[in-house]
């Protein structure tokens, strides 16, 4: 989450100072509230997005693309020549850049690309597929698939 401000404007803690550690009376009711807040405001999963630099010879260029491309959400932004070679910009999620570094040294290249990446911030993960994303995290953290809803911390 980020860009988010709470504010604890009331508080009753308890009367006697042996039960009173103030933020284990008053943390729990703060993340409850925070977490039914988000799931009115229909929460959605933000994924880091990398801006790939890719310098390749001319001949490899369309391979290069393809790599690019094949990558879920992979965006090739521009392509300029400089000499001989071709410099390829491209953001790529994080997540389809895994085993990239492998595809792209060997295969239809021949080993003949330089590439760096820096981060570039952080889009929607595509509503197709954030269930699934979100079933997957919470599954391999040993938690239930599907998050609770709001009517859950309304409960508590």
């Amino acid at each position: 989450m980020y860009g988010v401000k709470c504010l604890l404007v009331d508080a009753k803690l308890h009367e006697d100072s042996i039960h009173r550690g103030g933020p284990a009376q008053v943390i729990p009711a703060g993340r409850n509230s925070i977490y039914g807040a988000m799931c009115q405001a229909k929460r959605v999963l933000l994924e880091p997005i990398q801006k790939v630099f890719i310098n390749c010879p001319m001949e490899v260029m369309g391979a290069v693309t393809n790599e690019i491309q094949q990558r879920r959400g992979g965006v090739v932004e521009e392509m300029n020549q400089e000499g001989d070679e071709m410099v390829i910009v491209a953001r790529v999620p994080v997540a389809g850049m895994f085993g990239f570094a492998s595809a792209i040294r060997g295969g239809a290249t021949g080993g003949k690309v330089l590439w760096s990446s820096e981060n570039y911030g952080y889009q929607r993960v595509p509503p197709e597929l954030q269930d699934e994303v979100v079933a997957k995290i919470r599954t391999r953290k040993g938690l239930k698939p599907e998050p609770y809803d709001e009517e859950y911390y309304a409960q508590l």
